[in-house]
Parts: C-alpha cells; structure tokens; sequence
C-alpha cells in the first residue's frame, strides 16, 4: 500500500468515523428529545392525579362535615327524645300513683270515669305536669282552667 492509499483510506475512516459520530449524535439528541416529551407527559399526567386526589379530598371534608353535623342534630334530637320520654314516664307515674291513692282513700275511679276534666270541662284547660328540683325531688301538678272565668283550680 502506497502512502496515497493510506492517506486516503484514513481521510475515509475518518469520514465514515465523523458520519458514525454524527448519526451518533442524532440519535441521542432524538432519544433526549423523545426523554423530554416523556417526562413533560408524565408531569402532565401527576399533575392531573394530584388534582383528581385534592378534589376526592375537598370531597371527603364536605362529606365529612355534613356528616358531623346530621351527628350532631341527631344527638339533640335524641336528647329531646330521652328528655320527652323521662317526662312521659314521670307523668304516668304519678298518674299510676294518683290513681292508688284514691282507690285507697275509697274513690271508685272507674264510675267517675265520665266526670274526669277532659271529659267534665269541655272547653276548659287540664294541665298535669311535673317539676324535677335541683335537689332530684319531683312535684307534681294539676291544674285546670276555665278559659272564660280566668280562674284557675288547683
């Protein structure tokens, strides 16, 4: 080989070497530019997630808000539920003990039946009713009043 032919297959490995270098180099500038898109989809696609988690969680505390407060209307009509029916059992209480105390004192209350105030006094005002003292002590009461009369009997 002649010194020309070495030249010249050097100028040629050094062109195949520059056009390898630079298919090379296109390829990785394609590849980092595929990388790129890739990652701007993707911070694209987490930036949807995280939107779709903060609105399940604005979600959640609305649900869970109403959900503390039906708890709470509920535990104040379930107050007023207990307190009714502490009354009610008061009130027939004292009605059950009205009721022995006269068949002890001799009333026959089954023939007074008709006569009782609701039945007797139409028009008029019965009122029965109990008062609970800071003590615990209960009285009881009835009244009945005569609306044209502005009289009351106790």
């Amino acid at each position: 080989m002649t010194s020309q032919q070495q030249s010249k297959k050097s100028k040629n490995k050094k062109t195949n070497t520059e056009k390898n270098q630079g298919e090379v180099i296109l390829n990785l500038s394609l590849h980092i530019k595929h990388l790129e898109d890739t990652i701007r989809e993707m911070k694209q696609a987490w930036e949807m997630i995280v939107d779709k988690y903060e609105d399940h969680i604005e979600q959640i505390e609305k649900v869970s808000n109403h959900n503390y407060e039906t708890a709470n209307k509920n535990a104040e009509v379930a107050e007023q539920n207990a307190k009714s029916y502490y009354e009610m059992t008061r009130a027939y209480n004292a009605l059950s003990e009205f009721g022995k105390l006269a068949e002890e004192l001799g009333i026959d209350t089954k023939k007074h039946n008709s006569e009782l105030p609701e039945n007797k006094y139409k028009g008029w005002k019965f009122d029965i009713g109990q008062e609970v003292s800071e003590t615990g002590k209960v009285t009881s009461f009835m009244s009945l009043k005569n609306p044209k009369a502005k009289k009351e009997v106790k």
